[in-house]
C-alpha cells in the first residue's frame, strides 16, 4: 500500500494551496536547468536556487526542476510564472494520481515515470508534473535521471519541428517519451514472464509460486498508475485552451491516445 499512498499529515489543517512537500526527499539540493530556444537557435543553462529566470523575447523556455522539497524555491517559481497555488500544491504532493487540469494562465499535467529495479524485482515510480502556457514549460521531478534525453537531443541538434513549435508540442514530446518508456517496461516484464512460463513447464518448484505473485503484484501496480493516463490524454483532446494549438498539436496527442490504449492492452 505504501507505493500507492503518501502520508498527508504534513499539510493537515493548512489552507488549500499551501506549499508543503509530501513525499521522500531524494536529493540534498534542487537542480535547475533552463532550456530556451526558437527556430534559429538553442541554449541550455544550469541555474541555482537564487539564479534569475529571465525572459527571452521570441523564445520558448523549458525549466526543468529536480527536487521538490524546497518550498522557498517553489514559492519563487510560482510567483515568477504566475502559477496557480492549487497546481503548485499538487506538484509538491508526490502521491498524485495522473491528471490534466486547466487554469486561466496555464495548463497542468501530472503522471508517473516508471522503471524496473532489477535488484528488488519491483517497479519504481517517480512523479512528474508539467505546467505550461504559450511560450514556457516547467517540469518538476523528484530525482535525477529521466527518459527525456531524446527530447534534449532534438532540441540541441535542431532535429524535427520541436524548436519551431510552442510549449504544447514540447509537452507532447515529453509525454510521448514517458509512454514509450511504459511500453519498454511492459516488454521487459513480458520477457521475464515468458522465462517463468518455460520454468513452470520444465522444472516447477515452490519458488515459482512466489515469483508468480510478485509479477501479479507488479503488473497491478503498473496498471494502477498507467490507467489514469488515458483519461489525462482524453482531457487534453477535449480542451479548448488557447495554449493547445488544435490543428498543429492535437493530431499528435490523438496518436498518443492510441499509444496509451495499446500500452494498457499490453498490460
Amino acid at each position: 500500500m505504501a507505493r500507492f499512498f503518501k502520508k498527508r499529515t504534513e499539510n493537515k489543517g493548512l489552507a488549500p494551496g499551501a506549499l508543503v512537500f509530501i513525499g521522500q526527499k531524494r536529493l540534498d539540493k534542487p537542480i535547475l536547468n533552463l532550456h530556451h530556444y526558437n527556430g534559429q537557435g538553442y541554449k541550455q543553462e544550469a541555474l541555482n536556487e537564487d539564479s534569475p529566470i529571465g525572459d527571452f523575447p521570441n523564445e520558448n523556455r523549458w525549466l526543468n526542476v529536480v527536487g521538490l522539497h524546497d518550498s522557498d524555491l517553489m514559492d519563487r517559481i510560482q510567483k515568477q510564472f504566475g502559477l496557480h497555488p492549487l497546481a503548485m500544491e499538487d506538484v509538491m504532493n508526490t502521491g498524485q494520481r495522473a491528471k490534466f487540469e486547466e487554469f486561466d494562465d496555464h495548463l497542468f499535467i501530472t503522471l508517473k515515470m516508471l522503471q524496473f529495479n532489477e535488484e528488488t524485482g519491483q517497479v519504481q515510480s517517480e512523479q512528474l508534473s508539467l505546467l505550461f502556457a504559450e511560450d514556457f514549460l516547467i517540469s518538476f521531478q523528484e530525482q535525477e535521471g529521466d527518459v527525456f534525453d531524446p527530447v534534449r537531443h532534438r532540441l540541441s541538434e535542431g532535429r524535427g519541428m520541436i524548436r519551431k513549435r510552442g510549449a504544447d508540442y514540447l509537452a507532447y514530446a515529453l509525454l510521448d517519451t514517458i509512454v514509450d518508456s511504459y511500453i519498454y517496461l511492459i516488454e521487459h516484464l513480458g520477457e521475464k514472464i515468458d522465462d517463468l512460463e518455460l520454468r513452470v513447464l520444465d522444472n516447477p518448484d515452490e519458488s515459482i509460486v512466489s515469483e508468480i505473485n510478485t509479477y501479479k503484484r507488479e503488473l497491478h501496480f503498473v496498471m494502477k498508475l498507467i490507467k489514469p493516463v488515458k483519461d489525462l490524454i482524453a482531457g487534453i483532446l477535449r480542451s479548448n485552451s488557447p495554449f493547445i494549438h488544435g490543428k498543429e498539436t492535437l493530431p499528435y496527442f490523438k496518436d498518443l491516445e492510441g499509444l496509451i490504449l495499446h500500452t494498457l492492452e499490453s498490460v
